[in-house]
């Protein structure tokens, strides 16, 4: 999905910005389709797949009650799961990109 919707992106943007000015108007990034869909494999996807499974398995199995599980769940993902996927996205993306850890600490700064 990371290149799917790296490809939708870029159409937006680019289709919004042939309508302010013809200048303005970008070439599509194959190289950054590229790495989208490379994070997606190495990273996004199996990290994911490894969180739901424990999320919707061991670490909220035993709640009975749907409204308390789901919203046990929303924590959880948004405390421990973000953070750490966003991240590990960075990482992935930076390495990718050449700018190494040192990348990955100036975009998590902004």
């Amino acid at each position: 999905t990371n290149a799917f919707s790296d490809a939708i992106c870029q159409k937006l943007l680019r289709d919004s910005n042939s309508k302010s000015s013809e200048e303005g108007k970008s070439k599509f990034d194959s190289r950054r389709l590229i790495e989208n869909a490379f994070t997606g494999l190495v990273w996004s996807g199996p990290i994911a797949h490894m969180w739901y499974g424990l999320l919707f398995g061991k670490l909220t199995v035993q709640i009975k009650d749907p409204i308390v599980s789901l919203v046990t769940q929303i924590i959880l993902d948004a405390l421990i799961f973000s953070p750490v996927t966003v991240s590990g996205y960075f990482a992935v993306r930076s390495v990718l990109e050449g700018s190494g850890f040192a990348g990955v600490k100036d975009k998590l700064k902004t």
